[in-house]
């Protein structure tokens, strides 16, 4: 993993090293890195793992259906190389007009 990416601003993004006590001499817990497309598979293993395939008929996914994740905003967290969180945020709107709310 190179840990850099192209987000939709052309900015380049790294991979961040979290550890216990920032600045110490320890080994990461575990490695933040932008989401890309192919971590797709193991977003989904990951999701089924945590809340379950009934996932799929609950309002917050429903609600999300149709919608790309915000890419600049999606993380996904690695240790030891392997998947172990993420983020994703949806977009949102408010009220008739569809006010952006994110």
């Amino acid at each position: 993993m190179t840990g850099e990416r192209t987000g939709g601003t052309n900015t380049p993004m790294s991979v961040e090293k979290i550890s216990p006590r920032p600045g110490a001499n320890t080994p990461a817990v575990f490695e933040l890195s932008p989401e890309q497309s192919t971590d797709q598979g193991e977003i989904e293993d990951l999701l089924d793992k945590a809340l379950g395939p009934e996932r799929k008929t609950k309002p917050a996914h429903i609600f999300r259906e149709g919608l790309r994740p915000i890419a600049e905003l999606c993380m996904v967290a690695r240790t030891g190389g392997a998947m172990t969180g993420m983020i994703r945020y949806s977009p949102v709107w408010i009220g008739e007009t569809k006010t952006p709310g994110l």
